[in-house]
């Protein structure tokens, strides 16, 4: 009904919020869409090679999340409790997390700077648990 359209409305914004701060801030690492990370590997081999090393993890960070959600979602399903409350909290607390450790981590003036890497990864983690909703 109404309700799923506002949340799925406010999940899409979400993604696209997150993917738009990571791909600005952290030197063009999608978190939303780790797919695109592959374009931009190709792109910087061929150029300054920065920010490879974020982009080559974000896949491995991304299913990673994905999948320990899913096993949670079958954990808390089988024990008779509905799921997407948890999810929600875990993202939202991901998120927080990100912003947080982005702030930290300033200024941020190289893509290849281990923080940078860090605050990137929670990004995608953040990512990850919203798509295996």
């Amino acid at each position: 009904g109404m309700f799923h359209l506002v949340q799925g409305c406010l999940l899409a914004f979400t993604a696209g919020f997150v993917d738009v701060v990571g791909f600005c801030a952290l030197f063009g690492l999608f978190t939303a869409h780790v797919t695109g990370n592959f374009v931009m590997i190709g792109m910087e081999l061929a150029g300054s090679g920065q920010g490879v090393l974020a982009k080559l993890l974000a896949l491995p960070v991304f299913v990673l999340a994905v999948a320990s959600t899913k096993l949670t979602v079958e954990a808390v399903v089988r024990h008779g409790r509905e799921p997407t409350r948890l999810l929600l909290l875990t993202e939202a607390l991901l998120l927080l997390t990100f912003m947080t450790a982005g702030l930290l981590a300033l200024p941020i003036q190289s893509a290849d700077n281990p923080a940078t890497i860090v605050v990137g990864l929670i990004g995608v983690a953040a990512m990850g648990v919203q798509n295996a909703k």
